[in-house]
């Protein structure tokens, strides 16, 4: 969840690296890209508080502040932290999680607006640069419970429409249609077997029939 009752978390409005390691300066930017992304897939965006012209703007801080090559990340990602060494644990939240997100976001914004998409420059290159890096690890995350990563990943992507896009233009990253169809297929041959419990990174039931939901 992005907000609470008390405190609404207020979508990005530009995407922004933060300045330090700091959790408390990168933890408030992430959230401010997962509250973009609920209120465009739920329809509150664009809005009056929050316009198509805006939401033009946050695209175009994106494709200009996509990352190149640096010391703890391929091309393409959208990472928070700043240039420098960050913990292996971290990685995934801070640099693949966002980059999933800014994606799904930019393929929200070329399904719906495509004459605006098309006149950002380097809107399509920075679209296929992000979700090259995104596939790396087959959507997983680290560790034992890695899947649990890809469901985040699966979910993003069906509720933007990032599925939908790139299944129709599978020129815009060649590895995914694969590997969603790998993943439905492991999803539904294993459901049978699955049990309730996830212990050891076993595949659960109920994973089994979130994965195969978002995978239509």
């Amino acid at each position: 969840m992005t907000t609470t009752a008390a405190h609404p978390v207020r979508p990005a409005r530009a995407f922004q690296h933060a300045r330090s390691h700091s959790l408390e300066k990168i933890v408030p930017l992430l959230h401010g890209l997962e509250a973009l992304h609920e209120r465009l897939v739920t329809g509150a965006v664009p809005g009056p508080a929050y316009t198509l012209d805006d939401l033009e703007a946050f695209v175009r801080s994106a494709v200009a502040g996509q990352r190149g090559a640096d010391g703890f990340a391929r091309a393409g990602t959208w990472a928070l932290p700043p240039d420098g060494a960050i913990p292996k644990e971290a990685r995934h939240e801070f640099i693949m999680l966002p980059t999933l997100l800014v994606s799904s976001i930019l393929a929200w914004f070329r399904l719906h607006h495509p004459a605006r998409a098309a006149a950002v420059p380097g809107f399509d290159e920075a679209l296929r640069a992000g979700l090259t890096y995104s596939v790396i690890n087959g959507l997983h995350g680290p560790g034992t419970y890695g899947r649990d990563d890809a469901l985040v990943a699966l979910r993003l992507f069906a509720r933007s429409g990032l599925t939908r896009l790139v299944l129709a233009e599978p020129d815009l990253c060649p590895e995914l249609p694969a590997l969603l169809r790998e993943l439905k297929e492991t999803f539904a041959s294993g459901r049978d077997a699955a049990g309730d419990d996830g212990a050891f990174g076993q595949l659960t039931r109920g994973q089994c029939d979130e994965g195969l939901r978002w995978l239509g």
